[in-house]
């Protein structure tokens, strides 16, 4: 019963009628990614699709396979640090640092140098820029940040969020140069995202801006002339609209489950295909 009427409170936020709230549209390599904020909802919309919501109720859902998964923010937050902590304690040391090991950033342990690089005007808002390490430039918001608490009816949306991006950082143990990063966001919406990947000929780019900066260096001093102009990769914020309608999702056709049940069918899947 509990389980139908958190379903039926989410549909109704999803689905009810629509009202006048704020649209941030994105740019990553090409695509457009739309996250509509009105009066305490949120919905991600990627190539035409809904992906990711949270309802005036604080429920959380994602769609994954075909499926509807859902449940309260906090419990799903809860059920990751329970199969966290359930994961950790099954395994022994050498296996636990190799998992963290795995699981880690290259060069995460050590924090980046974050210098203040400026201001931008990125999509109509002004943006304070910083420059991480030599390749990597963040632009915040602050003015944008507060209109959408403002639209969010507080902080909680935003703090929810960063506590996911915290909750799945520590899988990998401690990342200083995650906390780093997650310091800087809480001063504005970002805005603005991008890295520098050296252009080398037989080398995807998005995999060598995750190198840390000595051995990127290295490799391109080993490859010599046969390295090209770096492309800049990430997100980049190109429209703001407000009193924008949030879009009627229909949910309706998905199958529904929680999200504990949804994990446990995931790690089930993994162990029957070793």
């Amino acid at each position: 019963m509990i389980r139908r009427l958190s379903i039926g409170v989410l549909l109704a936020g999803v689905l009810g009628s629509a009202q006048a709230g704020v649209l941030v549209v994105s740019e990553q390599g090409g695509k457009q990614a739309q996250q509509y904020f009105d009066e305490g909802s949120f919905v991600l919309v990627e190539g035409g699709k809904a992906r990711f919501g949270v309802d005036r109720a604080g429920n959380c859902w994602f769609v994954q396979q075909g499926r509807l998964v859902t449940d309260p923010c906090d419990r799903m937050l809860d059920s990751m640090r329970a199969m966290r902590e359930q994961v950790m304690a099954g395994i022994g040391p050498r296996e636990r640092a190799m998992m963290q090991q795995m699981l880690q950033t290259p060069g995460a342990a050590q924090s980046p140098e974050i210098k203040a690089s400026g201001s931008k005007t990125i999509a109509g808002y002004s943006a304070e820029c910083h420059r991480i390490g030599s390749a990597r430039e963040v632009c915040l918001s602050a003015k944008l940040m507060r209109e959408i608490q403002d639209e969010m009816g507080g902080g909680q949306f935003i703090e929810t969020f960063q506590r996911f991006t915290q909750s799945a950082a520590e899988f990998g143990g401690r990342n200083p140069q995650a906390e780093a990063l997650a310091a800087l966001y809480q001063r504005g919406f970002p805005m603005l995202d991008m890295q520098q990947a050296p252009s080398v000929p037989g080398i995807n780019p998005a995999m060598l801006q995750y190198l840390p900066e000595a051995q990127r260096a290295q490799l391109m001093q080993q490859m010599g002339g046969g390295a090209g102009a770096a492309q800049l990769q990430g997100t980049q914020v190109i429209r703001v609209q407000k009193g924008v309608a949030m879009p009627k999702v229909d949910l309706a056709g998905y199958p529904r489950m929680g999200f504990e049940e949804f994990m446990g069918q995931q790690a089930g899947g993994m162990l029957r295909g070793r």
